[in-house]
């Protein structure tokens, strides 16, 4: 491994047709361009490295139309091949010779020798642009078996009349326009951040009526810390690299296509936050359809469009049976009539009674299509699906006056189907149940 990574191109002679300006360039007139590369493990002409330094590098210019032939004579103890690749300063050096990156450049021509042989490659230089000279066998080119063969323009070849990118590597000052940017993404900032101002101070939670929708609320404020953290620090760090590191019109910005540590770091740490925000959500989660008190208060709500139908128990706190065939207007649940229970329960509609202090079972129902139980005072949603019943428990701590929404979009009266919740004292609730049942 040793003597694979100190492989370099090692220029031996660069011979050409006569008259040529200079080393390794052929004269704009010239028909055909002719050179000699000598491939060895050991440095003769100093070691080459991808990053950029001119010296010890393999350069070779050829007009457009040229005929070249290139010459491989492989003195080394290792196998070598010569390719010829389109270059851009966009591709990591690994993509040359990775074969994790088939098909990412092409490789035409392409010659291949073994220790103490010759090779000989022509082709026509037919397409203007900059190519590199690499050796294709795995990990000589990221250590520096490469050049640069470039083939020029020539003079009859009509100029584009439309407005060109800026080339490939062309180092220009964009201060100003990184400075406009910077501010943008402040701005974004700034606006963000207001806006949740003014909605946390305008349309923001109910007011907490129950024991459980603390956890909730915690959990939704923890949700929105590491939100806010992670939104905040991105903007910062967007306009502060705007702002203070763009091109500056005398050299390239520095760049990198991998750093362990920053990826490390953008990836365990979100990953991390939402693991245990996720070990959160269990645990609240568990508290929310865990299996009720045995004092807790029973209720059925059935959500049929658009209403609410709140049944509760007689005193002896049985449901009686009910029967789809027996849904009427005037027995809107369908209950039997031959189960005695059914003489004791009580149906109202959109009329929520509970008793402050002592949790309560809401087991939901629906009659036709999906609605969603929704008591946001408490913090309690629960959709109601045709064919199922869903328990949900949780205790009301406050007193008062409170309403029912149903939170899924169930047809063209959805907007009307809201109820009323009255928490109330066991002696006030006792009372108004027997008043209701005496009905």
């Amino acid at each position: 491994m040793k003597r694979i990574r100190r492989c370099a191109i090692v220029i031996a002679g660069l011979l050409a047709l006569q008259n040529l300006p200079g080393p390794g360039r052929a004269a704009a007139g010239s028909a055909a361009a002719a050179f000699s590369i000598v491939a060895a493990q050991t440095p003769a002409n100093g070691e080459l490295n991808f990053n950029g330094a001119d010296k010890g590098h393999l350069m070779i210019t050829v007009p457009e139309g040229a005929s070249v032939e290139l010459t491989l004579t492989n003195k080394g103890t290792l196998p070598h091949s010569l390719e010829v690749i389109p270059y851009t300063d966009r591709l990591p050096p690994m993509a040359l010779v990775n074969p994790a990156f088939p098909g990412a450049v092409s490789k035409d021509p392409q010659v291949g020798i073994n220790k103490g042989q010759t090779a000989v490659v022509k082709f026509t230089a037919a397409k203007p642009g900059k190519y590199l000279l690499i050796c294709g066998f795995p990990g000589h080119a990221l250590l520096g078996m490469y050049g640069l063969f470039e083939v020029s323009p020539s003079a009859s070849t009509k100029p584009w009349k439309g407005h060109p990118m800026q080339p490939q590597g062309e180092v220009r000052d964009e201060r100003q326009a990184g400075l406009w940017f910077g501010i943008l993404v402040l701005f974004i900032l700034v606006a963000g951040v207001g806006s949740f101002v003014v909605a946390r101070s305008q349309w923001w939670l109910q007011p907490l009526a129950s024991a459980q929708g603390k956890v909730i609320d915690e959990y939704f404020d923890w949700i929105l810390y590491a939100t806010a953290i992670g939104f905040i620090a991105v903007h910062l760090f967007l306009a502060a690299a705007l702002i203070r590191f763009p091109a500056r019109g005398t050299e390239r910005a520095a760049h990198w296509h991998e750093h362990l540590g920053a990826e490390l770091t953008w990836t365990l740490v979100p990953g991390v936050a939402f693991i245990i925000l996720g070990i959160l959500g269990v645990f609240t989660w568990s508290r929310i359809y865990s299996a009720p008190p045995s004092n807790a208060q029973i209720v059925e709500v059935t959500g049929k469009q658009f209403f609410w139908y709140i049944r509760y128990p007689g005193q002896d706190g049985r449901f009686a049976r009910t029967d789809p065939r027996l849904i009427s207007q005037s027995n809107p649940l369908g209950l039997d009539p031959a189960d005695p229970a059914a003489r004791t329960n009580v149906v109202l509609v959109n009329e929520l009674h509970m008793v402050a202090g002592r949790p309560i079972e809401v087991r939901v129902r629906s009659l036709d299509v999906i609605h969603s139980f929704f008591l946001p005072n408490f913090r309690v949603k629960q959709d109601a699906v045709p064919g199922r019943t869903v328990g949900i428990w949780f205790t009301p701590d406050k007193p008062g006056t409170y309403s029912i929404a149903c939170a899924q979009l169930c047809g063209t009266g959805h907007y009307t189907m809201r109820g009323n919740v009255t928490v109330e004292s066991q002696a006030a609730f006792d009372t108004w149940l027997q008043q209701q049942a005496a009905q």
